[in-house]
């Protein structure tokens, strides 16, 4: 029998991944979660050009910087960078405004 963590980390991938369909993305989740070398990560996402491979985590309360900013509603865009140059952007995948500037319709 799975561990209740499994599972909720087999929910929350299936629900990104149906997300990515609704989207019209070609996705799916990675064999074994990504204990698999030739299949890492949790998630991956087909377009014609290329693979995008996807992390995903859950938390019951939030991830506390990205929540304080986006659950406010006010930011569309949450822009971060770290010192040794990575850099990265969220957004809530409900905000209209970036589906749209991404192309995404629903």
């Amino acid at each position: 029998m799975t561990s209740k963590e499994k599972r909720k980390g087999t929910y929350h991938e299936n629900w990104w991944v149906n997300l990515f369909r609704s989207w019209k993305w070609t996705a799916r989740r990675q064999p074994l979660s990504g204990i698999l070398k030739d299949f890492p990560s949790d998630i991956e996402v087909k377009t014609k050009d290329m693979n995008i491979i996807c992390e995903s985590k859950y938390r019951a309360n939030g991830f506390a910087l990205v929540s304080s900013y986006l659950g406010k509603g006010e930011v569309d865009l949450l822009l971060l960078k770290e010192k040794n140059s990575n850099a990265y952007i969220c957004f809530n995948v409900k905000n209209k405004k970036i589906l749209k500037l991404l192309g995404i319709k629903l």
